[in-house]
């Protein structure tokens, strides 16, 4: 499958308050609830680019959560490699199936794009997602405001795109 990317258009990064994209993270846990559904013996991950965003999935998770208990056994934890909503600097060494990236940084509601994306921007930040699981994931499917993060090369590097979904 490799690397599936969702542009999120109607989107924007709350860079002032929050410092999260809660549509974003909507779109992360209705992705979660599908795959629950859909691909039940596939393990499942979530990774996020900040801990504000990390916060803002589980927040939206637990809300469709309690909409969907038909999903519940998914996330028991029975597994030996159980669900997980980790921000970057605790993902690694997780193996799972497929990873679930929400980038959360992007352009703001009035059209501004700061090129900081959290820990990825600094020095060796690459490394977050090559040298933690990368290469133990079947499949990722990465969300993001903007394709502009597909072209600063720490992520670029990180990652390559097999498929867009626009």
């Amino acid at each position: 499958m490799g690397l599936k990317f969702n542009l999120m258009k109607d989107t924007a990064y709350d860079r002032g308050g929050t410092r999260t994209n809660p549509k974003e993270a909507k779109a992360i846990a209705e992705a979660v609830i599908h795959h629950a559904r859909t691909s039940p013996e596939q393990t499942l991950g979530v990774a996020t680019f900040s801990v504000a965003q990390r916060q803002a999935v589980l927040k939206e998770l637990e809300l469709l959560r309690r909409a969907n208990p038909d999903v519940e056994d998914f996330f028991s934890g029975a597994s030996n490699e159980p669900f997980f909503v980790k921000n970057l600097e605790n993902i690694q060494g997780d193996e799972r199936d497929v990873i679930f990236i929400s980038v959360g940084y992007g352009k703001t509601e009035t059209g501004y794009l700061a090129h900081a994306f959290g820990p990825l921007s600094g020095e060796g930040g690459e490394r977050r997602l090559s040298d933690g699981a990368a290469d133990t994931w079947t499949a990722v499917r990465a969300f993001a405001v903007t394709h502009v993060t597909l072209r600063i090369p720490r992520v670029a590097s990180a990652l390559s795109v097999t498929e867009r979904i626009v």
